[in-house]
């Protein structure tokens, strides 16, 4: 079932595919697999918005963030003793994403 997040999904289905890689210890997290992936791209330094703009640098115009999983949350369900486990999205951009800011 879909979520009401696209990106969420997109983030999903791409992790979908590394599981098999980190069952055969190719890859220790399903974040490693990731970067691995956009280091293939070309994506070699992946920092946050905030992280960039503290270097001094800007996010090209139409970029879009890559995605990477968060450190989890746990929650707990109202009226319940159950806990679960929440993934956030972390939105990361590349050295092929910025540029430096005119100041």
């Amino acid at each position: 079932m879909p979520s009401k997040n696209p990106r969420r999904d997109e983030l999903k289905a791409l992790s979908a595919t590394l599981i098999t890689a980190k069952q055969m210890g190719e890859i220790k997290t399903i974040n490693e697999g990731l970067v691995k992936l956009y280091r293939s791209q070309g994506h070699n330094t992946l920092y946050t918005f905030h992280q960039w703009k503290e270097q001094g640098m800007s996010i090209k115009s139409g970029e879009r963030a890559l995605l990477l999983w968060a450190k989890p949350k746990s929650k707990t369900v109202e009226d319940t003793d159950d806990e679960f486990k929440f993934f956030p999205l972390c939105h990361v951009f590349s050295e092929r994403q910025v540029v430096k800011n005119n100041k």
